[in-house]
């Protein structure tokens, strides 16, 4: 899809919602994922481990599951910190990544549906490895199918653009349509996954400027 495409299909969908398009934001630079199956697998996984222990699931039992599936080195330090039981303050903060984890499972092609008008669904965790059973992360890596470059770009372009109108909803108090409402933790964590999908920052540093 060439840059012009991307932005009408864009813009289509930030006006689908009830928000205002900002026409003068700038274009995507070429997008090309940086990321490598093995490396995208490890922070879908240390994302649901954390989210699951941010809800109550006992630390120690998922600390030694990621040992085994030999994840650790792909937790981040505020991850390994809360994991460890320093850092409770960093809970809330995880609980909102559940939508990063939603759109990185999008992304893998675990799922179809990316709806940014509405929350990702309870029922999706049946998606991932059994953490109470321990049960084993092979089969979950090899249902791993990333999507091509360019369905990266159609939603990183979508969710640059809606971020910057949900952010201008809020600071003007502009109306819109009640069916449309996007929450901002929700389009904020969900562009967090395509900005680190095609860069180099870690997942703490990503940029959500807009």
């Amino acid at each position: 899809m060439s840059t012009s495409a991307l932005r009408d299909s864009s813009k289509n969908v930030v006006q689908s919602l009830g928000y205002q398009f900002n026409e003068n934001l700038p274009s995507l630079d070429d997008v090309r994922i940086q990321r490598d199956e093995t490396e995208v697998i490890g922070r879908i996984l240390c994302v649901y481990v954390s989210v699951a222990c941010s809800y109550g699931f006992s630390k120690e039992q998922a600390t030694s599951w990621l040992q085994r599936e030999s994840l650790t080195k792909f937790l981040t330090e505020a991850e390994t910190d809360f994991l460890n039981g320093s850092s409770e303050s960093y809970k809330t903060a995880i609980q909102w990544q559940v939508e990063a984890l939603w759109a990185l499972s999008w992304a893998c092609g675990y799922h179809d549906e990316l709806d940014f008008s509405v929350s990702c669904p309870d029922a999706f965790i049946g998606l991932f490895p059994d953490l109470k059973s321990g049960q084993s992360s092979s089969e979950f890596r090899y249902r791993c199918k990333i999507r091509s470059s360019d369905e990266i770009a159609e939603m990183l372009d979508l969710s640059y653009c809606l971020h910057w109108a949900v952010r201008n909803s809020g600071l003007t108090d502009r109306p819109q349509n009640a069916n449309g409402k996007v929450e901002p933790r929700v389009i904020e964590e969900r562009r967090r996954s395509f900005e680190w999908l095609v860069s180099d920052d870690d997942w703490e540093s990503v940029s959500l400027d807009t």
